[in-house]
This record gives C-alpha cells, sequence and structure tokens, in this order.
C-alpha cells in the first residue's frame, strides 16, 4: 500500500521534527482502518519516547486479543524495543499467556499481515532460508522438494505457517525420511514413498550401486520398529525473523495456479478441504 507507506513516512518525520504533534499523529494512526496504518504505526511508535506512548503500547499489549491479527506482531515487536519496566512486564506476561509450546507465538503473530512482495524476495534469495533450492513456483527454484505454485489455493494460511516453522507435523510420501528396524535385526532408512494396509515402501541406496536409489517393499509383518516420517526441511524458526515467515506467509498464500499432480505444501501442511465441500 503505496500511501500507507508515505503516511508512515510523513509521521515518522513529523516525530523528529514536532515530537508532540508527531505522537498524536501516530497514535492516531495506530487505530486506523488500515492494516498497514496500524503496523506502521507500532513500528514508529517503538522509537518515541514518550511515557504516554509506554502506557498505550501495554495496555494494546494487556488487551492484544481486541488488536487485528495481522498487526499483533508489530505492536509485541514495538513493545519489546521499550525500556520501560511495565510495558516489559505486559509483554512477559503475554508470552507466559501462550504456554509451554514454543511454536505458539509463531501462531499468534505470523499468520496473518504479511507482505507478499517481501515474501518473494525471500523465496527467491534469502541466502539461509534458501526455500528457491527446494522448491519451484513456477520457473523459478529447484525440484528437491514439491513444486508450490498451487499452495495458497490447497492450503489456507494457519497450515502454510505450520508447514514453515514445524515440516515434521504432516509428511507426504516422499519427502519424508523414516527408519524401521526389521524383526530379524536389519535396520532400513529411505524415503517413504507409499503404504498400504500390508506394506510400506522405502526409496534407499541400491546394493550395487549406493548412487542409484531405489525402492524396496518391506512387509509391516516384517517390522519391528518404525520411526515416524522426518521431513528433511528443517524449521524455517532456525533462519527466518518472525516478519520474513509472516512474509512467507503472505506470498505463499497467493500461489493458486493449479498444477497437475504436484503435491504443493505437503512437505509439512496439512490438507483444508476445498471451499465448496
Amino acid at each position: 500500500d503505496e500511501a500507507a507507506e508515505l503516511r508512515a513516512e510523513a509521521t515518522a518525520a513529523l516525530a523528529k521534527i514536532d515530537p508532540a504533534r508527531g505522537e498524536k499523529a501516530a497514535l492516531a494512526l495506530a487505530d486506523a482502518k488500515n492494516m498497514r496504518d496500524r503496523q506502521n504505526a507500532y513500528r514508529i511508535l517503538a522509537g518515541i519516547d514518550s511515557e504516554t506512548v509506554a502506557i498505550f503500547l501495554e495496555r494494546r499489549v494487556n488487551n492484544i486479543e481486541n488488536e487485528w491479527d495481522g498487526a499483533r506482531l508489530d505492536l509485541i515487536e514495538a513493545a519489546e524495543k521499550r525500556e520501560e519496566d511495565h510495558v516489559k512486564k505486559a509483554v512477559a506476561e503475554y508470552k507466559a499467556g501462550l504456554g509451554a509450546d514454543p511454536l505458539a507465538i509463531f501462531f499468534d503473530l505470523c499468520e496473518k499481515g504479511g507482505t507478499a512482495k517481501n515474501g518473494k524476495t525471500i523465496f527467491l534469495t534469502h541466502a539461509a532460508g534458501q526455500c528457491s533450492k527446494c522448491h519451484r513456483i513456477g520457473d523459478d527454484g529447484g525440484e528437491a522438494g514439491p513444486r508450490l505454485d498451487d499452495a495458497g489455493k490447497k492450503y489456507d494460511t494457519k497450515y502454510l505457517l505450520e508447514s514453515l516453522v514445524n515440516p515434521s507435523a504432516v509428511v507426504i510420501p516422499g519427502y519424508g525420511i523414516t527408519l524401521v528396524t526389521l524383526k530379524g535385526g536389519e535396520s532400513v532408512g529411505g524415503a517413504l514413498m507409499r503404504e498400504d494396509d500390508e506394506k510400506i515402501v522405502l526409496k534407499v541406496p541400491s546394493a550395487e550401486d549406493p548412487a542409484v536409489q531405489v525402492e524396496r517393499e518391506i512387509a509391516k509383518s516384517e517390522i519391528d520398529v518404525r520411526q515416524p516420517p522426518v521431513s528433511a526441511m528443517p524449521p524455517m524458526t532456525a533462519f527466518l525473523t518472525k516478519q520474513e515467515l509472516r512474509d512467507l506467509v503472505a506470498y505463499l498464500a497467493q500461489q493458486k495456479k493449479s498444477v497437475p499432480g504436484s503435491n504443493a505444501g505437503d512437505h509439512g501442511a496439512k490438507k483444508k478441504k476445498p471451499e465448496n465441500e
């Protein structure tokens, strides 16, 4: 939203020239009916040295359930930059209220409000995330992971986020590594390609040439211990900031091109029912 960015620049400049008026403008912007305005307002308020602003942020954090989902991350990050003890306390209480699950904060803050344009840049060029090294959208990317051209058509934003922060939550055939121990003592590890009631099929190195992958059928009756499949994709929480995760979700949610035979997003996301079902 170009207009929102211009309003943010003007408000930030005003805060430097006339702090009192800038503070008032930023506080008003935080109540705007435009998502980008609210997000930008919190970023500006984070740097305004004012007890009025500190109290405002404290109250917003204490009532974060009333804030728009897409602006919660900006609110929390603004509050985290404050030095006032009462603001720090509010943030600590918010985090404590999320419970023991370390991923809860990502689901609360990163699902909505991202910028798809930024997400595309992250997908294509982020040095640590390396999304396009394994995944393809259109003509860009690799083939090690599933195509993501229709990720936004098949999955909602919650599941897309889960696929980034917890890739092993659900792993589709061909993209998860599993280990089985047979009753005879042999251990077999490989990519789980498919299974039915009687057997599983793993892709494993060939006995003749380990560089060649072959499929091996294993009867379930022969299995003593079986480990759940694990995604080869690491959790992106180790490589991307919350802002970057949010932007990447927004970009993936825009991908709605049908690709015959694709498994878009299945590297860790759960399927959702089509909207017409």
